[in-house]
This record gives C-alpha cells, sequence and structure tokens, in this order.
C-alpha cells in the first residue's frame, strides 16, 4: 500500500458546488463558486464569471473545473454558471460584450505601468505574425492576433456596469493593487 503525503498547511480554494441561482424554462440553473485561499477576513477578490453554453446539449457544468481552480489560486473568486436557452431568449438576439466602455493604446498602457512600477515601460509595436510569435508559449498568442486583427477586440460597452450595478475596476487601480502587494 502506498501512502500519499499532503501538505493540509497549504492553503487551497474553497469550492461550493452546484448552487442553484435560479430557476428559468422549467429547469434549475446551477453554478459553481470558486473562493481563492482566504489570507485574511474580508478579503476582497476580482471575479471572473464563467457562463457556459453548450449549443443546446447537455452540459457538464464541471468539465473545466479544475483549470478554473487554478485560476482561483491565482487570485480569482471563479463563478461557472450554465445557461439555459430558449426560444424567448434567442428572438430577443441579446448578448453582452465584457468590455470596459473605454480601450487603451499601448503607449497609454505603458504610461500607466511607468505610473504603477515606477520604472519606464514602453511600447515598441509589433505585427500580427510577430504577436503570435510572442504570445505563442502561451498557447493563444495566433488566436489573439488574429481576433485582433478581425477587430473582435476593438468593441466597447457598459453591459459590464449593466448586469453587475458598478463600474468595473479600472486598469490602473488593478494594477496598483495587484503589483503592490
Amino acid at each position: 500500500m502506498k501512502t500519499l503525503q499532503v501538505d493540509l498547511k497549504k492553503q487551497y480554494p474553497s469550492v461550493l458546488l452546484n448552487i442553484i441561482y435560479a430557476h428559468k424554462s422549467k429547469k434549475d440553473l446551477h453554478l459553481h463558486i470558486i473562493i481563492p485561499a482566504l489570507k485574511k477576513e474580508q478579503q476582497l477578490f476580482p471575479l471572473i464569471m464563467w457562463v457556459q453554453g453548450s449549443a443546446f446539449h447537455k452540459q457538464n457544468l464541471s468539465l473545466y473545473l479544475p483549470q478554473m481552480i487554478k485560476v482561483a489560486q491565482q487570485g480569482y473568486v471563479v463563478t461557472m454558471a450554465t445557461m439555459v436557452l430558449n426560444s424567448e431568449i434567442l428572438k430577443t438576439r441579446k448578448s453582452y460584450l465584457l468590455t470596459q466602455s473605454r480601450s487603451y493604446t499601448m503607449p497609454e498602457l505603458g504610461k500607466i505601468m511607468t505610473k504603477v512600477t515606477g520604472h519606464e515601460i514602453g511600447y515598441h509595436p509589433v505585427t500580427v505574425e510577430e504577436f503570435g510569435e510572442i504570445h505563442a508559449s502561451e498557447g493563444d498568442g495566433h488566436e489573439l492576433a488574429s481576433g485582433g486583427a478581425k477587430g473582435y477586440l476593438h468593441g466597447l460597452s457598459d453591459d459590464f456596469a449593466h448586469i453587475t450595478g458598478h463600474e468595473p475596476e479600472t486598469i490602473e487601480h488593478f494594477l496598483m493593487r495587484k503589483y503592490q502587494k
């Protein structure tokens, strides 16, 4: 028999499974909530909402649970929810673009990052192909580059504030809070 050694002193995210958050179209809608390990009482975390669609097939809400636990280990609360589509939703054709109400140029981001870090951060423009190569090791460079080239990253909206009832945290505030930890 093999004995496994597990470090029980290490802090792991908490996982709350199969919480019913709504009842639509005669179905209970469920969500999972993954909360980072708390280091102190009342700690605030940014929230990522993973709303899973399934093209009308039965959904497996736990399919990406291991990956989302990894995200929570980086300091995010992750909510994984199912979505039910019915003919009424399809008729409305309402969709949400979860961007902020403004975009930043790379030089603007450089200035913000310079302010946050106290070190000069510059920007050297690259082609779409170069961007893809730079980020290829992360597995998403070409996808991001092609999405940007097709205009998928150009939209702005206030949908986040509409859905949550408050404005999203500014990038400068987020970076100041995370960098100064």
